[in-house]
């Protein structure tokens, strides 16, 4: 079998087409004042056909796989949990949490499915809450990480779905509801204290303020792959020392150029640094910017250390999934004939990232409702292709 394939993304251009049928129906709802009950009960069905019923798809279920397998359940007691938890340096409160499902139903499947499900049930309060456009999200979440977050990185999925729960509070300016939602993250995965840290920052105006120097710095730096990065690790020092030695391995394992990536990343931006007092009118909005303008700079700065260019922005991806809805919402007020090129445009460019983000051989679906998974096949499969 070929390593790339359109034939792999076929199954998820046809989920998008479904989520796009759902789409016309809820802007006909919205239309006629009705509520979206319908919609998210349709978008939530097609979820968790698709994405809670996935057998052996993408990369990472290989690790976890084999974790859920060999973990011992409540029976065996917790120090058996916690010290298979730290032979294998995961999160306690992720195996605490998969040993109880393990130790009710010891079936791996049905903890993706279990662990999907609560997933979808979070993102469908987050977008009914937040987003102007319900099912519109969805797509942006099928297109723009989400699906591949939910597919390869079970631990950090669970911590960023605390999160956006969390943010409600942020929105509300409560720190300890807050804080406490986001160190029950950390116990599932780590990388939650960034969001501790960035808390002064969500509702503060400091980067909206300085979006075009961020976004002219952040284009030299790119165009002219300025290496300041490479002058700052150099410095002496004993505090500098174990920086150096994480970031010395990532240093220019990428090359990062011009492309239709970098087209949209500017695109965006400009979007939002145009559209921002019509996005601020929703105070909720200001997290969204914020969210976005430090995607950015993790991309556009960082091009250098390759560790953070690939997993930094995935803590922020959801602001694609909020404020796109936002810019349509803001650029269709009173002008249909802009607002059907900008509906037909995101529609178009989230085709065309499915298209290209599932074509991957590791992408290749399969559904346990119809046909039995084998992990083993499909690991000697993966091994044959070199992946492993």
């Amino acid at each position: 079998m070929p390593e790339n394939s359109f034939t792999y993304s076929i199954p998820y251009i046809c989920f998008y087409f479904y989520l796009s049928i759902a789409f016309g129906y809820e802007l006909k709802l919205r239309k006629n004042g009705q509520a979206l009950y319908p919609i998210r009960f349709l978008v939530l069905l097609g979820f968790t056909f698709f994405l809670a019923f996935r057998g052996n798809v993408s990369s990472d279920w290989v690790s976890y796989y084999h974790f859920f397998e060999e973990l011992p359940i409540l029976s065996d007691g917790l120090s058996a949990i916690r010290s298979y938890s730290e032979n294998l340096m995961f999160e306690n409160g992720f195996s605490l949490y998969s040993s109880i499902i393990k130790t009710i139903v010891p079936n791996y499947y049905v903890w993706v499915v279990i662990s999907t499900m609560i997933d979808l049930l979070i993102l469908d309060r987050f977008f009914a809450e937040n987003s102007r456009y319900y099912t519109l999200s969805f797509i942006l979440f099928l297109s723009i990480g989400g699906v591949v977050m939910e597919l390869n990185t079970y631990r950090n999925m669970k911590a960023f779905v605390l999160f956006l729960l969390s943010l409600k509070y942020v929105h509300e300016h409560r720190f300890f509801p807050y804080l406490l939602l986001n160190l029950i993250g950390m116990s599932f995965h780590t990388s939650s204290i960034i969001y501790i840290m960035l808390y002064p920052l969500w509702n503060s105006r400091f980067l909206i303020k300085w979006m075009i120097p961020i976004f002219v710095i952040g284009n030299i730096l790119f165009l002219f792959q300025i290496r300041y990065l490479d002058v700052l690790l150099s410095v002496r020092g004993d505090w500098m020392q174990g920086i150096q030695r994480y970031f010395l391995y990532f240093t220019d394992a990428k090359s990062y150029n011009f492309s239709i990536g970098y087209v949209e990343r500017i695109t965006t931006y400009l979007l939002i640094y145009k559209n921002a007092e019509l996005l601020l009118k929703s105070e909720k909005n200001i997290v969204y910017i914020n969210a976005y303008i430090l995607y950015f700079i993790f991309f556009f700065y960082f091009t250098e250390i390759s560790v953070i260019v690939d997993r930094l922005p995935s803590l922020v991806v959801f602001s694609y999934w909020i404020l796109y809805p936002y810019l349509v919402n803001s650029l269709c007020y009173k002008k249909s004939f802009c607002c059907r090129i900008f509906y037909l445009g995101i529609l178009c460019f989230c085709f065309f990232k499915v298209t290209l983000t599932y074509q991957g051989f590791i992408s290749k679906y399969e559904n346990i409702l119809f046909a039995s998974p084998s992990a083993l096949q499909r690991e000697a499969w993966y091994q044959s292709m070199g992946r492993w």
